[in-house]
């Protein structure tokens, strides 16, 4: 993919630096800012193919901040803030690609990015295979999703968890399992963040009242797409 920006925005310099440090070591372009409205200004202006802040970011916070890059641009977006699961909800429900707990390791935070922008790299050319299950029509060679013959736009996470479910479909994914496929092993055990990108896709497919039809829930275990009968059907080319 070349050579990748990330704009890192914290009003904290002790927070800001050893990101921007550690990014830089990796061999990222770095754009730092000390604020919110610098942030959107320099993202833009210059681009950035990631963008990385504070949740306490000035002059009015990072969730802000996701609000007003959401109004026009579906970049990667990673919150920081306190390890506290209702921050994590609320960052997630507002369109963040991940939210990462503070104080957090340098090589720990390193692999999250690597992870966040695995997503928008297009994978390998395989046999097409697209799932139907009732009113959704998943095509996994085209990443596009379909209800009810409406085309349904998804971030690329929102894609990355929907193509493993669906091209498993009939197949009971354990919790720890999915994370892996989808996010990574540096994601394997966070249950609750699964659970809320879960939330999220089921809104999108219009599944989310109290008897799920396409996503359903093993309770302790994980999750499955679509009853085992129904299967992904590969289609020729």
């Amino acid at each position: 993919m070349g050579c990748l920006t990330v704009l890192v925005a914290s009003g904290e310099a002790a927070v800001r630096q050893p990101i921007c440090s550690v990014l830089a070591g990796a061999g990222y372009d770095i754009l730092e800012c000390a604020d919110g409205e610098a942030a959107l200004t320099r993202l833009f202006t210059q681009g950035a193919d990631l963008l990385i802040a504070d949740l306490e970011l000035p002059p009015q916070g990072g969730l802000y901040l996701l609000w007003r890059v959401r109004l026009h641009s579906s970049v990667p977006f990673m919150l920081l803030g306190p390890p506290h699961d209702g921050a994590l909800i609320q960052a997630l429900d507002r369109g963040a690609d991940d939210y990462v707990p503070l104080p957090c390791r340098p090589a720990a935070l390193l692999s999250r990015v690597r992870a966040v922008l695995r997503r928008l790299r297009p994978r390998s050319a395989e046999r097409r295979q697209v799932v139907v299950v009732g009113d959704v029509t998943v095509d996994l060679d085209q990443r596009r999703l379909f209800v009810r013959d409406r085309e349904v736009v998804l971030s690329p996470t929102e894609w990355q968890l929907l193509a493993e479910l669906a091209a498993n479909a009939g197949r009971l994914l354990p919790h720890e399992e999915l994370l892996t496929r989808a996010w990574g092993p540096e994601y394997r055990r966070d249950r609750q963040y699964l659970r809320v990108w879960i939330r999220r896709l089921r809104r999108k497919l219009d599944d989310d009242g109290d008897e799920p039809r396409y996503i359903h829930t093993v309770p302790g275990v994980g999750y499955m797409f679509a009853p085992p009968q129904l299967a992904a059907v590969p289609s020729s080319r």
